[in-house]
């Protein structure tokens, strides 16, 4: 079997497109388009290199799948679904803020998949206020074009009186002009609006000279999470996430992730490759070595 039929049959076995391929292979869609038809005028040998190597890469995922990511329904999880839960329903406007690694991220997509009216928005420090409104238009489906103005015009048709709710993951990486265009469509539509990030997400709502003091005082709903998660909680996810985790693994997992559930799925992660590398059950001995590549870790 040729190169160019064993890229194929993978191809049409695990119904992946050739942009995808071409992505993963490294060169452009018309280079593997003309490769795959033995029509290819460049360097043939460079690309059945890169093909080869993709292949391999592709296939080694599938015989050693990986850890799939559970939500995990902890006390720490609920008491964020509560918040959320309420904000939306009551249609204010909510704060949700804790240091990295406490489980915020996983539980605000859980809480959207449940709810697939909420729009999730996920900042970037460096979203301008016309970003910000264009994610949020694409979300719902109404025009990206024309000026600020008209883009949050459209925005506004589609969610007034909609009992829809948008949430801000990253929150403190928005600029005050961005907060304050958020402020308005809460106060416009009339919808819920949840901003989640850091503790700093506190202060940047006030703004440098005050001048968020409207946004800070609308907010009805705020939950402070503490920095770390209680160890029960962490030997509630591993154990439902790797159910054949023996007991001593277990302790020491949760142990040396100190209180980052964050640092238990990257823990978690390592101790599954190992148990695949080696085509053996998880022991305590390959949780000393996750522990011993993660050492320089610190914090959440």
């Amino acid at each position: 079997m040729t190169l160019q039929e064993q890229l194929n049959q993978f191809m049409q076995a695990h119904n992946i497109k050739q942009e995808t391929v071409a992505r993963g292979v490294g060169v452009s869609s018309a280079v593997i388009s003309q490769w795959r038809q033995g029509k290819y005028m460049g360097n043939n040998e460079e690309v059945d290199a890169k093909v080869t190597a993709y292949l391999e890469r592709e296939l080694g995922k599938l015989s050693k799948p990986e850890l799939t990511q559970v939500f995990v329904n902890t006390t720490t999880a609920q008491k964020m679904l509560d918040m959320l839960r309420l904000t939306h329903l009551s249609r204010e406007n909510g704060l949700l803020y804790a240091q990295a690694g406490t489980g915020k991220t996983t539980t605000i997509r859980h809480y959207a998949q449940q709810y697939p009216d909420v729009i999730l928005i996920e900042a970037d420090v460096t979203d301008t206020p016309s970003v910000v409104l264009k994610n949020i238009a694409k979300k719902i489906g109404t025009s990206t074009s024309g000026s600020l103005n008209d883009i949050k015009e459209g925005i506004l048709e589609k969610l007034t009186d909609s009992g829809r709710m948008i949430i801000v993951d990253e929150a403190e990486q928005l600029s005050t002009k961005s907060l304050e265009i958020l402020r308005r469509l809460h106060d416009k539509a009339g919808i819920g609006l949840v901003l989640v990030g850091m503790p700093r997400l506190l202060s940047n709502l006030l703004g440098k000279r005050g001048e968020l003091a409207q946004l800070y005082s609308r907010i009805g709903l705020h939950l402070p999470l503490p920095d770390k998660v209680a160890n029960n909680e962490l030997a509630q996810i591993a154990r439902l996430t790797l159910s054949n985790l023996p007991e001593d693994a277990l302790k020491e997992l949760v142990l040396m992730v100190n209180g980052s559930p964050r640092r238990l799925w990257k823990a978690m992660n390592l101790v599954h490759g190992m148990s695949q590398n080696h085509n053996e059950p998880i022991n305590v001995d390959m949780v000393h070595e996750a522990k011993r590549m993660l050492v320089q870790y610190e914090g959440g």
